[in-house]
C-alpha cells in the first residue's frame, strides 16, 4: 500500500482488498449496539470532516440531518450509525482509523465529561470520574485503575460488539485530554494495545510514546507522579455543579446490571486473558 503526501491512500488492487477490513473495524463499533447520544455522533461526524471527507452526502444518504445531531437529548439508532461510519470511513480510507479521528476531536466535544474531568484536582480524580461517567459520552468501554502499581495502568475494556476501533479512539482520545489538561505535564510512558494496528510506528509518531502491541491489556501508563500532576483548570465549585449534571443525566439513563459491571472489572483487572476464566471469575465474585 502506498500514500500520497496528504496522506490520502493511492488507489491499488491491494488497498481495495483492506478496504472492507478497516471499515469493518470502524463500523463494529456501533453495529448492533444501543443508540448512540447525538453528541458522540456530531464528535465523529465533525472529526471525520476535519480529515477531509464530504460528510454532508454520507448524511443525507444515511437519513441523519446536522441539526438532529445537535438535540442534547437525541439517540441515534446504531444501525444509522453503523451505515454512516461505514460509509465515511470508506470515503476517507485511513490506516489507524480510530487514532487518526481522536488526534482530530478538540477538547470539549463531549461537553459533560470533558468540562467535568477538566475542573478536577489532578489526574487521579479526572479518571475516577472518567471511569465513572464515560457512559455518559456513549463509548462502549470500561476503565479499570491499577493505581497500587508503578507506573499505574489505566486499563481499557471494549463492551460487545465494540472492539478494536473503539479501544484505539478512546486511548488515543484520553491521551490528548491528559496532555492538554496539564499543560503536558504528564507524559504518558506507553500505550499498550492487545490487537496488532494497522501502523504501529505512525502511532507512536501521532501520541508521541512508545507503542506496545499483542499485549496482555489495552490502555497506557504513567509515572505516579504523573497521576499526581494538577490539572490547570481545576475548579472545585465549577466541578460539583458540573458532577451533578452527570448525576442527573446518568438517572435518566439505563443501569448498567450490576453483576455485569462486576464482571467486566474481573476480567479487565486480570494481567493477561489467559488465566481470566469462566470458572475463576464466578469464584472471585462469590456466585
Amino acid at each position: 500500500m502506498t500514500w500520497q503526501n496528504d496522506g490520502t491512500p493511492t488507489r491499488s488492487a491491494s488497498m481495495t482488498a483492506g478496504a472492507n477490513q478497516m471499515t469493518s473495524r470502524a463500523t463494529t463499533t456501533t453495529e448492533g449496539g444501543p443508540p448512540s447520544p447525538a453528541g458522540q455522533v456530531r464528535a465523529f461526524v465533525d472529526a471525520f470532516e476535519r480529515l477531509g471527507c464530504e460528510v454532508e452526502p454520507i448524511l443525507a444518504a444515511v437519513g441523519l440531518r446536522r441539526s438532529a445531531l445537535d438535540d442534547p437529548d437525541a439517540l441515534i439508532p446504531c444501525a444509522q450509525v453503523g451505515r454512516f461510519m461505514s460509509r465515511a470511513s470508506r470515503a476517507r480510507l485511513l490506516p489507524n482509523l480510530g487514532v487518526r479521528l481522536a488526534t482530530v476531536t478538540p477538547n470539549g466535544s463531549f461537553p459533560v465529561l470533558d468540562y467535568l474531568a477538566g475542573t478536577c484536582d489532578d489526574v487521579r480524580q479526572a479518571f475516577e470520574h472518567v471511569a465513572q461517567y464515560l457512559h455518559l459520552g456513549g463509548a462502549p468501554v470500561s476503565i479499570d485503575v491499577s493505581e497500587d502499581e508503578d507506573p499505574v495502568r489505566v486499563r481499557y475494556l471494549p463492551h460487545p460488539p465494540a472492539g478494536r476501533f473503539a479501544i484505539e479512539y478512546t486511548v488515543t482520545l484520553h491521551v490528548f485530554r491528559l496532555r492538554d489538561e496539564t499543560d503536558n505535564r504528564a507524559r504518558v510512558e506507553y500505550v499498550s494495545f492487545t490487537h496488532q494496528p494497522d501502523d504501529p510506528a505512525e502511532i507512536e509518531r501521532l501520541i508521541g510514546c512508545p507503542v506496545r502491541v499483542l499485549a496482555p491489556w489495552a490502555g497506557f501508563a504513567l509515572s505516579r507522579d504523573a497521576w499526581r500532576q494538577p490539572l490547570r483548570r481545576r475548579d472545585p465549585v465549577l466541578h460539583a455543579m458540573l458532577e451533578q449534571h452527570a448525576e442527573d443525566l446518568s438517572a435518566r439513563l439505563p443501569a448498567l446490571d450490576g453483576i455485569a459491571l462486576d464482571v467486566r472489572r474481573a476480567i479487565v483487572s486480570r494481567t493477561s486473558p489467559a488465566v481470566a476464566r469462566l470458572d475463576t471469575v464466578p469464584g472471585e465474585l462469590a456466585l
